[in-house]
């Protein structure tokens, strides 16, 4: 990881304490609920349009490029969709955040299993967070008639997350060296 990307890694995991904390901090679930999905639409939208505008600049030309052009297509849809999502009732919206916490930890636990193949020895922190991630959501899922639990719920997971991504952004990066054939 790039000095860059460990600040800008570093910014993220620090936003999402703050947001989290504030989440926590704000008496009007209602409120919270509106801001939990105007924020996770926001992100999820702004990294999509990220990786469609790496495909567009220099992606389209790599091998397995198509992977990062439906990848960005289906993330700005999920934030596009967590926008839409507001205009519909909160119990609906309450399933798509724990949908998207659910998918969140899948995807984690699908790159340890990649990091594992690779040998290296990082693939057990990734498969916690992907644990943690995937039972918060199931705890929000149970608990998704009550907005105040799935809430409280959706906000330690985003402090977690946080502190998880701080932790990242000091630490080594290993190099991979892919032998030749």
């Amino acid at each position: 990881m790039s000095k860059i990307s460990r600040i800008f890694n570093f910014l993220k995991s620090f936003l999402m304490i703050a947001i989290g904390a504030i989440i926590l901090l704000v008496e009007d679930h209602e409120t919270s609920y509106f801001v939990v999905c105007i924020i996770l639409g926001t992100i999820i939208t702004v990294y999509g349009i990220k990786k469609l505008f790496f495909y567009f600049s220099s992606a389209m030309h790599m091998v397995d490029g198509g992977r990062v052009f439906i990848s960005g297509f289906i993330y700005f849809d999920l934030g596009l969709l967590s926008f839409l999502v507001l205009l519909v009732n909160q119990t609906v919206a309450m399933l798509y955040l724990v949908g998207v916490l659910i998918l969140l930890g899948a995807i984690d636990i699908l790159r340890c299993v990649e990091i594992k193949r690779n040998d290296s020895k990082r693939w057990i922190i990734k498969l916690i967070k992907g644990v943690v991630t995937i039972a918060a959501g199931i705890v929000c899922l149970v608990f998704s008639s009550s907005v105040e639990v799935a809430l409280l719920v959706f906000s330690i997971t985003w402090i977690v997350l946080g502190v998880y991504g701080i932790i990242t952004s000091f630490t080594k990066s290993a190099v991979t060296y892919i032998p030749e054939i």
